[in-house]
């Protein structure tokens, strides 16, 4: 996610006008344009896709704000959020790795788990903090098997105390 930040954050812009549009540089658009596959919705956003562009938007408030957008051709532009596809993307790496190293129950097991933990922290937001110390506290110690320490890992993606 910082990467992709880096990139939004690089391409600078005359005038931060909404008409203003930028080509993101060809060493960035095959990747963006990969990430932007695990948007949840990529087919619609992606459809005759050509290139990727920042150009910035007013959002809530009046404010000015950076933004991808895909050129569809000519005159047609679609903003698109680089943070909603990067979510997704460590949510599919997390899945398919999950599914590579866990048996079905053991999967079931962890995600039940996963699901309370949520609901403790939305029911007690200010426990945050704790629930980090703890998790972090608890990480597995490194001689043991690296697909614990993958599966643990895994997991705190999922909490969101981990950022990519």
């Amino acid at each position: 996610m910082a990467y992709v930040g880096n990139i939004l954050r690089g391409t600078k812009l005359q005038t931060n006008s909404p008409e203003e549009y930028v080509e993101v540089g060809s060493e960035h658009q095959k990747f963006l344009l990969e990430l932007f596959n695990y948007h949840p919705k990529a087919k619609r956003k992606l459809a005759n896709a050509s290139k990727v562009l920042v150009g910035a938007n007013i959002f809530e408030g009046n404010k000015l704000s950076k933004c991808f957008y895909i050129s569809k051709g000519v005159s047609e532009k679609e903003d698109i959020s680089y943070i909603k596809a990067c979510n997704s993307a460590a949510e599919a790496f997390a899945s398919h790795k999950m599914n590579s190293l866990l048996s079905e129950n053991e999967i079931k097991l962890i995600d039940m788990q996963m699901k309370m933990l949520l609901k403790l922290q939305a029911i007690y937001p200010l426990a945050r903090k704790q629930f980090e110390i703890v998790i972090k506290d608890c990480f597995p110690h490194r001689m043991l098997d690296e697909s614990i320490q993958r599966v643990f890992f895994i997991n705190i993606l999922k909490f969101g105390i981990v950022k990519i």
